[in-house]
């Protein structure tokens, strides 16, 4: 599966307001139970939290990867969300997290959960797409640049 193929549209946030990792966190949940079925929203959530606070899933360059595996979901999904204001994730490199994707998996899937997500870790280290994911103002195009990338 293709991460644009992961990514529906629905699981797009622009200029996200908020900048606190749990709002954040939250924000991503219900962006990805738009488009994927979610069980228990709020323990996904305290799920991933633990997660981050365990060890930053922020991977520098701007960019936060919380990820997980996990009962709570039926199969793979992505939500993404961008945002102008510094979030509140610990990064390896002191520049403020702005550009977030959640990328969860049933338990199970642990070895397309990790292709997935060397797949976006990878285009994630391309400067020019970066600046063009913080410079996005329609979901659309956050998708075809992924799609651009990713081929």
């Amino acid at each position: 599966m293709t991460l644009v193929e992961l990514l529906d549209i629905r699981s797009i946030e622009l200029d996200f307001p908020k900048r606190k990792k749990h709002q954040i966190v939250e924000r991503l949940v219900d962006l990805v139970a738009l488009a994927h079925p979610v069980s228990e929203p709020s323990r996904l959530v305290r799920e991933i939290l633990q997660r981050d606070n365990d060890v930053s899933t922020a991977i520098g360059d701007g960019v936060a990867l919380p990820h997980r595996l996990t009962s709570l979901v039926t199969g793979p999904a992505m939500a993404f969300v961008q945002t102008r204001k510094p979030a509140g994730f610990a990064t390896p490199d002191g520049i403020p997290v702005r550009l977030c994707f959640l990328l969860l998996a049933p338990e199970g899937a642990v070895q397309e959960h990790l292709r997935t997500l060397s797949r976006l870790a990878r285009i994630l280290h391309d400067s020019r797409f970066r600046e063009d994911l913080f410079n996005a103002q329609d979901p659309e195009v956050v998708r075809s640049l992924i799609r651009d990338h990713e081929q």
